[in-house]
Order: C-alpha cells, then sequence, then structure tokens
C-alpha cells in the first residue's frame, strides 16, 4: 500500500548511493565480516589511507630525530665554547694576577669582560666569583670603562648581576660586601639612557623593591639599598626632557611605582622617604601612576600591590611641597577609586578578628587578603586627619591659577567623595575642614569652600540643563546610571563629582546653621549693621542661588520619584546574588552613586531647604508647586488607583514571602555571614518591593517625598480618600460605625470582636483602664469601640455612643496623659509638647543602682511598660487623626517631624534650629558659644553634656554625663570645633536621648496611620491635620455646617429660630480669639477642621437649653454640641455666652 508524503505524492524518491557499499535498509542485518570480502571497494580505500598515515609518521620521525641532533650538536657546541671562553677569561686574570696598576687592570677588564658576557650562567658558581672578579676590578677603574663596550653587554652585564642578587636573596645568601650592588648602581647612573629599558627597569626596581623589604638587612647593605634606588632619579637629571630621553624617563618612574612602591613593606623607603622627595620628580612620577592605573588593574592579583603603592604615596606626598595640587591629588584620587572593593570592608576589618572575617567570606565568590596591613591602614586614615585636609586645601588657596581650573575643582571634589565614601566616621571632620577653608574664585576673590563650589555647580551643564528644562533631568540621569562602576568616565562624570561634593557640604552648612544666620545671608539688610558675621553665615547662600538650587534640586527628585522606570528599565529588581555583592563585602565604594544614592544626597537638600522654607517663608508663595507636571484635575482619582493597586500587590507579596523566607528565618544562624546574608536577603526584598510598588504608583512616590510639589488642599483631600479606602478595606464596606457593629453581631466571631472592642473606663483612672483593656487590639484601635465610664462613685454614666462617647473618652486619655507633669510628655514655657526625653536614661539609671536580679527585673518590667503606654498613646493620637477628631494640643515641631520621616533615607537627623522648642535656654547658650568673639577653648568645655534623668513628678532624679562623640571627655571645645559640638548637643538633645520613647510613640501612631500618608505633610500642616486649622475662623462656613436640635430645628418656612439669629449676630462681633473660645468651648479645640467645618465630626451642632435668662450655655464637647437658653437679647446672650466660655461650665453628657 503507498502512502503519500508531506509533498503530496505516493512516488517512492530515488535513491543514489556513492559509497561503493551496498544499500541494505536493515544496517542490523550487515554482518561484520562483509566488510572483509575481497574486492571489496571500502576496504582498499581504508588501506591506501592507513598507508599514507604511515609514510606520514614515519617522515614526522626523521625530521625530529634531525632536530633533536641540530638541538645537541649546538648544546654541546654552546657548552665547548663557554668553557673556552671561561678558559680564555682564566688566562686572562693569570697572566695579570700580580699587576697592581690601574691601566692594567682597566685592560684586563676590556679583555675579559666579553668572555664573561657570553659564558656566564647563573647555576655555575665559578661563574659567579669570575663576576665577582670583574667587579672587583671595576670598583678600582670605575665603570666608565664599559663605554667601550657595545650597549647590548652593558644591559646584559647588569642582568647578570641582578641575577646573583636576585639568587642571594632568594636563598638568604647576602654576601658581607655590596660590590654586586654598588657596581650594578654605578652601571644604571653611568648609562641611564641604555639601561632603563622598559624591561631591565622593571626587573631592577622588582628586585630593589625586595630587597627593600628584607627585615635583616645590615646598615651597610641598607645604605647601599637606598642609594641604588635613587640613582636612576639621580642619573635622569642630566637627560633633556624630549624624546628618546623622555622615554627613558617615563620607564624608570613606571617601574618604580608599580615595581618598587607597589612592594609590602619597603622599610627603606618608609623610613627614608624626605632622602626619595628630594630626588623624585612627582610630576613625572604622577603621569605614569594616572596612565598605567587602569592597565593594572586588569590584573586581577594586582590589588594588594596598588594597595602598597598608594599607602607609599600617601607617605610621600603628605609632606611634598611645592607641587600643584592635581599633582598630589591625581595619583591618590585614581587610586581611592579604583580600590574601593578592597578598601571599604577591610578597613572595617581589625587583625584581630581575622577569623570571624573568613567566615563571613565563607560562601562568597569574591576573594580578600583579609584586613588591610597596619601600615596601609596607618597611611589611608592619614588621609582624614586634620592636618592632612587642611594642607591639600592651604596648598590649593595658594594657587590661583589652579584653584580656577575646572580639573582641579573636579578632581578636589572627586578626592573628598571618596575619602566621606570610605571613612563615614570621620565624614563630619572631613567636611569641618573643607567648611572653614577660603579658595580663590574665579573673579579673584577668596570666597569659602562652598561658594567655590557653587560657582563651578553653577556654571555647569548638568545645573543649567535641570534648572531650565524640567524634562531634561530624565536623560541627565539615564546617561549617569547607565555607566556601570569602573567604566569609561564620560564628560558630566566631572560635574557630577562637583555637584554632589557641594550638595553634600551644603547639607552639612544647612544642619549647622541658625535661622538667624540663615537669613542674615538671604537677607543682608537684616543684619544689625553693628552684629559680626559669622563664619557660618558668609557660607551660606544667596537667596537667589536658593531659588535657582531649589528649582533644579525639584526638577531632579520629580524626576528620580516619577520616572524611575524610564532611568532604570532594566534594573528595577535586583537579583539576590547582585545585592549581595552590592552590600556585601565586595562593593566598590567610588564617587559614583546608585539610584539610591542619588535619591538620598538630592532628596535631603531639598528637604531641608523645604523645611526651613515652611518655618521661615523666605521663598514665593508657590514656588515649591510643580502641578503643571500633572492632570490635576484627575490626580486625586490617579492616587486612589495607585493605592489600590499597591495594596493588591501587598496582598499577593504578602501570601507569597512568608512561605518562602520562613524556613530561612526560622534557623538561627550558624555564623556572621549567614547572618550577613540573612540581612542581605531582607533589605533586597524591601528594596525590590518598594521599587515595584514605584513603579506602579509614581504619584505615591512624590507624594511620599516630595508632597510640596501637590497643593496642600489636594493632599489633604487625598488623606481623607486613603482613610476612607482604608475603613472600606477594613470593615468589608461597612464604614458607619454603626452598620458596622450591626454586621459584627451576625456571628460569633463578630461578637467576640465587639467584646474586644468595648471597655469599661473609670473616670479616676482613664489612661490606665484604657491601657488595660485596648492595648492588646494593637492596630484594631481602628475599629469602633464601645465606651463605658463609670464616675468616681462606681455608677455608670448615661450616654449612647454614636460617635461623642468615643471622642470624650479619647479626649479625657490624651488629657491624662499630657498633664502628668514630666511624666509621659514635658512641655516647654509656650505649651508645646514633646515626649519626656529623659524617661529612658531614668530606667537605665534605675536598673544601674539596682542589688539583684530580682529588683533588675521588676525595673525591666516596668520599662517595657513605659515603652507600650508611648506606643498606646501613639495609637490614640493615630485614632484621634483617623476618625477626624481635632486634638487640642500643639506639638513641638521636632517631634512632628519624626511623624513624617518614613525610611531610613529620610530619618530625622535633628538641628540647632529646632532645639529651640526644647531648650530655649541650651539654645541661647549654644548661640552665646557660636558667636563668641574670643577663644573659646578658654570656658574649658569638653564633648560632654549633664543629663538630668525623671520620670514623673515625684521621682528620684538621676544627673548622667554622656560623651557626645568618642573619648568627649578629653576633646576640648575650640573655635574650629564648637559648632561640631554645637550640632552633637542638638542630635544628643533632640534624636539619641528620646529615640526610644519616641520610636514607640511613632511605632503606635503609624500603627494607625501609614507613615506614606503621614510623609505627606510638613510639621506645620501636620500640627493642621492634628488640631485643626489655625487661620481665622469661617464664621459663614461654621453657620452652613450647622445642625440645630430641640426648639431650634429650623421648620418648614426654613427660617432660622430668633435666638439663632442673635447667636449668629453676636459670633459676627466678636474677635476672633473670642470665637475660638466659643468653638473650644463646644468642641474641644479651638481650631477649625482641615477643609472646613462641614469635616468636623460630629457636627457642630445648637439645640435649646431651657428658657430661663439667668443660665448660662453649655456645651456637650464629646458630640460638639451647645446648649443655649432662650435669651430674649443680644446683650444678655453675649454676657453669659462669654462667661460661660471663660468658666468652662456646663462639660457634661446629655
Amino acid at each position: 500500500m503507498n502512502f503519500t508524503t508531506f509533498t503530496g505524492s505516493s512516488r517512492r524518491p530515488r535513491n543514489v548511493n556513492l559509497s561503493g557499499q551496498p544499500t541494505n535498509p536493515n544496517p542490523f542485518a550487515l554482518s561484520s565480516s562483509s566488510w572483509n570480502r575481497p574486492g571489496d571497494p571500502s576496504r582498499t580505500v581504508f588501506r591506501a589511507q592507513a598507508e599514507r598515515q604511515q609514510r606520514q609518521v614515519e617522515r614526522e620521525r626523521l625530521q625530529a630525530a634531525k632536530k633533536i641532533q641540530r638541538v645537541y650538536r649546538g648544546s654541546v657546541s654552546r657548552a665547548e665554547a663557554r668553557q673556552l671562553r671561561r678558559a680564555q677569561f682564566d688566562a686572562i686574570y693569570e697572566e695579570t694576577a700580580t699587576t697592581a696598576l690601574k691601566a692594567d687592570v682597566a685592560e684586563r677588564v676590556g679583555r675579559a669582560l666579553p668572555h664573561l658576557i657570553w659564558a656566564f650562567r647563573l647555576a655555575n658558581e665559578q661563574d659567579i666569583d669570575r663576576l665577582s672578579r670583574l667587579c672587583a676590578d671595576l670598583e678600582v677603574v670605575g665603570v666608565g670603562l664599559l663605554s667601550m663596550q657595545p650597549s647590548s653587554r652593558i644591559v646584559q652585564f647588569l642582568g647578570d648581576i641582578l641575577d646573583v642578587l636576585d639568587k642571594a636573596l632568594r636563598t638568604d645568601t647576602l654576601p658581607d660586601t655590596t660590590s654586586y650592588l654598588e657596581i650594578g648602581t654605578s652601571i644604571v647612573r653611568e648609562f641611564p639612557s641604555v639601561v632603563l629599558v622598559e624591561k631591565t627597569a622593571d626587573r631592577l626596581f622588582e628586585l630593589l623593591g625586595r630587597l627593600s623589604a628584607t627585615a635583616t638587612l645590615s646598615p651597610l647593605w641598607s645604605t647601599a639599598t637606598v642609594r641604588a634606588v635613587l640613582a636612576p632619579f639621580d642619573a635622569l637629571r642630566s637627560l633633556p626632557d624630549a624624546p628618546p630621553a623622555s622615554n627613558i624617563r617615563r620607564n624608570a618612574y613606571r617601574a618604580f611605582a608599580f615595581e618598587f612602591l607597589s612592594t609590602a613593606n619597603i622599610a627603606l623607603f618608609e623610613q627614608n622617604c624626605p632622602q626619595f622627595l628630594a630626588l623624585l620628580n612627582l610630576d613625572d612620577l604622577t603621569a605614569v601612576i594616572t596612565d598605567d592605573v587602569p592597565r593594572a588593574l586588569r590584573d586581577a592579583s594586582s590589588a594588594d600591590s596598588l594597595l602598597w603603592l598608594l599607602a607609599h604615596l600617601i607617605q610621600l606626598y603628605s609632606t611634598a611641597t611645592g607641587y600643584r595640587t592635581e599633582t598630589i591629588l591625581a595619583p591618590l584620587y585614581i587610586l581611592l577609586s579604583s580600590l574601593g572593593k578592597e578598601i571599604r570592608p577591610r578597613l572595617a576589618v581589625s587583625a584581630d578578628r581575622e577569623d570571624s572575617y573568613d567566615n563571613m567570606r565563607e560562601g562568597s565568590d569574591e576573594s580578600s587578603a583579609g584586613p588591610l596591613p597596619s601600615y596601609v591602614k596607618t597611611q589611608l586614615q592619614s588621609l582624614v586627619s586634620t592636618d592632612s585636609i587642611k594642607n591639600i586645601l592651604r596648598q590649593l588657596s595658594e594657587q590661583r591659577d589652579a584653584a580656577e581650573t575646572t580639573g582641579t575643582v573636579t578632581l578636589l571634589s572627586g578626592y573628598l567623595l571618596a575619602l566621606l565614601s570610605y571613612f563615614p566616621e570621620q565624614s563630619d571632620t572631613i567636611r569641618m575642614r573643607l567648611y572653614l577653608s577660603d579658595l580663590p574664585s574665579s573673579n579673584g576673590e577668596t570666597v569659602p569652600a562652598l561658594h567655590w563650589l557653587w560657582q563651578s555647580v553653577s556654571k555647569s551643564h548638568i545645573f543649567f540643563q535641570g534648572w531650565n528644562d524640567t524634562r531634561a533631568p530624565l536623560h541627565i540621569l539615564k546617561t549617569y546610571l547607565s555607566q556601570q562602576p569602573g567604566s569609561q568616565a564620560h564628560d558630566g562624570d566631572s560635574e557630577w563629582r562637583v555637584l554632589l561634593l557641594f550638595l553634600d557640604l551644603y547639607i552639612f552648612v544647612l544642619r549647622l546653621a541658625d535661622d538667624d544666620d540663615f537669613l542674615g545671608a538671604i537677607r543682608p539688610t537684616l543684619s544689625r549693621a553693628s552684629s559680626r558675621t559669622s563664619r557660618i553665615q558668609t557660607c551660606c547662600l544667596s537667596l537667589e542661588a536658593i531659588k535657582n538650587l531649589t528649582v533644579f534640586l525639584k526638577n531632579f527628585s520629580f524626576a528620580l520619584y516619577h520616572d524611575t522606570n524610564a532611568i532604570l528599565p532594566s534594573s528595577a529588581f535586583t537579583t539576590e546574588s547582585a545585592e549581595i555583592k552590592r552590600l556585601g563585602l565586595s562593593m566598590a565604594a567610588t564617587t559614583r552613586l546608585d539610584l539610591d544614592g542619588l535619591k538620598n544626597i538630592i532628596t535631603t537638600a531639598m528637604q531641608l531647604l523645604y523645611e526651613r522654607d515652611s518655618r521661615l517663608q523666605f521663598l514665593p508663595s508657590g514656588h515649591w508647586l510643580m502641578t503643571s507636571r500633572f492632570n490635576m484635575e484627575g490626580f486625586i482619582a490617579g492616587v486612589v488607583e495607585e493605592l489600590q493597586r499597591q495594596q493588591e500587590a501587598d496582598d499577593e507579596s504578602d501570601e507569597s514571602s512568608d512561605e518562602d523566607m520562613s524556613d530561612m528565618y526560622a534557623q538561627p544562624s550558624r555564623n556572621q555571614f549567614q547572618a550577613r546574608r540573612q540581612k542581605t536577603l531582607r533589605e533586597l526584598a524591601k528594596k525590590n518591593r518598594e521599587r515595584y510598588l514605584a513603579k506602579i504608583g509614581p504619584r505615591l512616590e512624590i507624594l511620599k517625598h516630595m508632597p510640596f510639589v501637590v497643593p496642600f488642599e489636594t493632599r489633604v483631600k487625598i488623606f481623607k480618600q486613603f482613610i476612607h479606602l482604608d475603613k472600606m478595606r477594613r470593615r468589608e464596606g461597612l464604614v458607619e460605625a454603626d452598620l458596622w457593629r450591626l454586621q459584627q453581631r451576625v456571628t460569633q466571631t463578630g461578637i467576640d470582636r465587639l467584646g474586644r472592642h468595648s471597655a469599661s473606663i473609670r473616670r479616676d483612672r482613664v489612661l490606665l483602664d484604657a491601657f488595660d483593656q485596648f492595648y492588646r487590639l494593637g492596630s484594631g484601635i481602628k475599629e469602633p469601640i464601645n465606651i463605658t465610664f463609670v464616675d468616681r462613685f462606681g455608677e455608670v454614666e448615661a450616654g449612647i455612643d454614636g460617635g461623642g462617647v468615643t471622642k470624650e473618652f479619647l479626649m479625657s486619655v490624651i488629657k491624662d496623659a499630657f498633664e502628668e507633669e514630666d511624666t509621659w510628655f514635658s512641655k516647654n514655657s509656650e505649651g508645646i509638647y514633646y515626649p519626656n526625653p529623659s524617661v529612658t536614661e531614668w530606667f537605665r539609671e534605675r536598673t544601674a543602682r539596682c542589688f539583684d536580679d530580682t529588683e533588675r527585673e521588676a525595673v525591666e518590667a516596668e520599662r517595657r511598660m513605659a515603652l507600650n503606654v508611648y506606643e498606646f498613646l501613639g495609637r490614640l493620637v493615630g485614632k484621634c487623626v483617623y476618625e477626624g477628631i481635632l486634638v487640642d494640643i500643639t506639638f513641638a515641631g521636632f517631634f512632628l517631624m519624626k511623624w513624617r520621616m518614613a525610611g531610613e533615607q529620610n530619618r530625622y537627623r535633628g538641628t540647632v534650629n529646632d532645639l529651640r522648642d526644647l531648650d530655649e535656654e541650651l539654645y541661647k547658650g549654644l548661640m552665646k558659644l557660636k558667636n563668641e568673639p574670643g577663644d573659646v577653648s578658654d570656658w574649658d568645655m569638653y564633648f560632654t553634656i549633664d543629663d538630668e534623668a525623671s520620670f514623673g513628678r515625684d521621682s528620684e532624679k538621676f544627673l548622667v554625663t554622656r560623651n557626645l562623640v568618642k573619648d568627649g571627655d578629653k576633646t576640648k571645645v575650640t573655635n574650629d570645633n564648637r559648632l561640631l559640638f554645637i550640632s552633637s548637643v542638638a542630635r544628643h538633645r533632640l534624636v539619641v536621648q528620646p529615640a526610644v520613647q519616641t520610636n514607640a510613640f511613632i511605632h503606635g501612631l503609624r500603627s494607625v496611620i501609614d507613615p506614606s500618608w503621614l510623609s505627606m505633610f510638613n510639621q506645620v500642616e501636620l500640627q493642621r491635620l492634628v488640631g485643626g486649622d489655625s487661620s481665622e475662623i469661617d464664621l459663614e462656613d461654621l453657620r452652613r455646617n450647622t445642625v440645630y436640635g430641640g426648639l431650634y430645628v429650623i421648620g418648614d418656612d426654613g427660617l432660622e429660630h430668633d435666638t439663632v439669629r442673635m447667636f449668629w449676630r453676636v459670633m459676627a462681633s466678636l474677635k476672633d480669639e473670642e470665637r475660638r473660645e466659643v468653638l473650644k468651648f463646644v468642641t474641644s479645640t479651638p481650631r477649625a477642621p482641615l477643609l472646613g467645618f462641614s469635616q468636623l465630626s460630629p457636627q457642630f451642632s445648637i439645640r435649646d437649653g431651657g428658657s430661663e435668662e439667668d443660665r448660662l450655655p453649655s456645651a456637650s464637647t464629646c458630640v460638639n454640641l451647645l446648649k443655649l437658653p432662650l435669651y430674649k437679647n443680644e446683650r444678655t446672650l453675649r454676657e453669659k455666652l462669654l462667661l460661660a466660655v471663660s468658666s468652662g461650665a456646663g462639660f457634661d453628657l446629655s
């Protein structure tokens, strides 16, 4: 039966067989004997191939035999010739053995030298003796005699000497005399252009490096070795600068750098550095290092050598004078920036922890030599010494032409950025030296270093593009971030280095500058003519410069957060191995920043300026807005949509991450490497999550990191929408409290939940009862709660919680906590509240004074309890914000700033300006110290501070002395470091001292209000969000949003009751302060809600309060109700209303 093929034809294809073999459809039927049949064509072919191969093997064997014979004969012949040469050499010395005439010795050397060069073999001890005799003769007649020899013989003769020295060094058999070394030195000095060719120079300096590192050298050998190293440079002085002599000079310096200075522990150099500095030309040395380091880096084994080269250069350049700054900085910068993966991790590893370091390296693909050698570490650390930085800046200030060049600015910027990266613990010292320096500007004047950098930044292409075009930063950032570390730099890199150093220094100055200095720079006319201009004021920028800088920062920040996907389309997520390499020991600390680094420095500078402007308002209204970049009509809807997408992504990631990573975190780390790996993976997961959320929520990223580009009213509406969405999500669509309660009563689980959300609160123990019954709810405090008040007689108070009792409860708890003087919160003279800063120290001191473990455990339990109370209070304040209940508490600005600092990148650092809210007297004292014209070291102050720790009015008080910096009790306050002292005091009082209790409060707050929601507002706006709008009361808005009850209900005619109309006329006649008192009397807060009184919950209400005109108005603040008697005239109503307000009468539940 025929079957069709894929072509549709059933015809069998032709089978053309050109192999000579019979066609066999069954290959397995062919027996092996079929290949051996007589006359088989295949057999003939294979036989012919075998014969050809055999003939070829025979030919190759014959050729190999001939070659072996030729090599052997040549070897024998050369050996015989060498023997003949040796005999001739010996005969020459035997003939003239008795002569002592210099001329005869010279003749002997001339005749014997060619024989020795031809015959010399290092393995032949007699040849070494012959070389010794010849060197002894050359010591008599001088090496100048060799000028009659061809150059190749001179080079070969020097090579033989180096071979002998190398053998003696390797076998530790250096002779007592230094004749070999002396003759070699003389040859180099006499014939530099002949012997300092590339390979010979490398070999010479490599040998001298090992010789200089020998610890057992005698004084004679040490002196000779130093002379030998310096001989080439002494000889080079006589050579012209033009080729080919310039090539010889380059060979010598390149070999000196990469063969000699890269040798470990060259003690002779380290001990005799001034001698080297006297003969070396550092310009030539710098040139070869900057040119050849990239080539050296390609050799993976050269990292340690380059570290030693860097260390020796640091010592060499540290005392160099008379050179341009570029000469000193160029090689240091290129080596520092190239060796980041070696320097940064190894600096952190102490020499006595090598085992732990090795464990940490376990499992890593990278290899490392462990801790840095002590000499290398010492030299690196010397770079950040005050004297080192001061010397570089002083040299630059003396070189006006150099200071004005762009190359110098970028070089210094890169160098200092590298130091800031490698030595974070010394970063403030580096910044302080730069801050205190004056450098020559392009207009001929000497200006502070900050202004010197600003001149370069403001003229750069990057700055102009970023300031002039809101779309330009996207392309600039893509170009910058697309360059991998270690890749070829492009033109913009130099501008970036200057920009990054300027921003780093400006951030430092902003944190040091108080408001008076800052305003004195931007508004010089406000400064008193008699006052002395401080250093910090001269470093601050002008108003015009700040305007331009803030525009630039806004545009770049917008691109970094809104256009992240366009900037890094292929790097949105990081793999585990890449993150371990980046965060682990192989990370290179170059001056190039990644996306997160750019976000950090640019956003920090922008936010510091914005925070200052929000406090001082020196920029024009609307300066920070960027509404043109958004479609504002659909902005709120777009933000809400992004939030919903992020919440859906969060739900999915939570389900998968719990399964994927639970096993890894369940087991304890076996060693430090595993602990580090786990931390790295957690950071990886967090970073990938943040990048993914940023990808699906660019508007949310803007609101989180630079919310001020959106109008405040819009952000408040978004905040309200976020809360509404959260309620919908948590309560399954039932936002109203009563509906949610009804739905919970349907199931037993719901009934149990209602039980947990209900509490009986005694009026005389409001805070403690609330904590005991509601702390366990955690974030569940967001749901509606049921409160039953019990009076001091044990009777249950009447009242139905339709929101009013909850408000009364929250107000009572908060009032209870804040009015306990010096317990949970402290307040300044203006009634501004902040967490008691000494709580943690008080418990620490109590623990230190305990006598036994039982007492210590009791104190520890009290401490944990106190922190839990702080967390609970944070939840309650968050609950008030969540429910739209205004709190009549004014929080300190520095405390509110901590609320909004969401994430490590934006953490609060504290400035001296914020210290004014905490301690006015301390602030004044620090300002006196800052402005003192004399020598403040006479004040005999040190970097320490005394804290008084207390917890409650009647508690025992402790006086505690703390160091502000390492060895602070030994570090005296001077004119140079007083700003650092002031900054350290501010940081201690604002950040360090209250950290634990503040974090507990904020943790509770953020369990109710998402931190990203709080980050949409600055500290002033947050106070308005919590306590209401402090602007003038809008009486018409209040009237529109007032509801009436009892006799005052508006009837079908739509007219208000006569008493109600009188009330509004009286309110219109009152001053704004009096209106606020009335508002506080009714609602417990003197401020209107944000977005107006329509947001007040419950609504402002008025009902009749009886017909007796001698009665005072009363109020139920829990439901925002004013009970107004039926007064007959305005005068009586006004008098009674103001009297009631001033006396606080009638705070009861109706």
